[in-house]
């Protein structure tokens, strides 16, 4: 685990989603394919600090209270001052630069590799907007990766730039 509370792995860095399946089946066959061999221990973070520094709302190791990620997840309203981060941060969805800074992703963003899934490189969506959401079928909606969280949380986020906007038109 890094300083920034994610798993790392050998091939993926903390480029992962965990899951968990229950059954009683073995994994290959569920799978089809045959069970991957990992190491004995996954890669040890070492402690160079580069997530904790990269992080714009200085995050500490011990407190993700003010994760911007988080915060773009968060349900409900937000105080004035994690609506502030936001906009500051320039962030409607998710964050992502603790990731960016470890040296275990380094390697893995320097093999250009891109998912294998295509559900994360199809149709991406360079800059989210009230006016882009609003013009979303629910079905369209529900394709994103963002769409568990709800369209109101989503749009309490881009609302946040709109209206910083719309005030400071003269």
């Amino acid at each position: 685990i890094g300083q920034n509370g994610l798993l790392i792995t050998p091939e993926n860095g903390t480029f992962v989603f965990l899951g968990e399946i229950i059954t009683d089946a073995g994994f290959d066959t569920v799978t089809q394919i045959p069970l991957p061999i990992f190491p004995n221990e996954p890669p040890a973070c070492i402690g160079c600090g580069a997530c904790v520094s990269a992080c714009p709302s200085g995050c500490l190791p011990d407190s993700k209270q003010n994760c911007l990620s988080a915060l773009t997840q968060k349900k409900g309203d937000l105080t004035n001052e994690e609506a502030h981060a936001l906009r500051k941060g320039n962030l409607v969805w998710g964050c992502d630069a603790c990731q960016l800074a470890c040296p275990f992703n380094q390697k893995v963003l320097a093999q250009k590799k891109d998912t294998p899934i295509p559900y994360f490189r199809e149709e991406r969506i360079s800059k989210l907007t009230t006016e882009l959401l609003l013009s979303m079928s629910d079905e369209e909606f529900a394709s994103r990766a963002f769409s568990w969280r709800g369209k109101a949380v989503i749009l309490r986020n881009t609302s946040l730039f709109e209206s910083s906007a719309e005030r400071r038109k003269p």
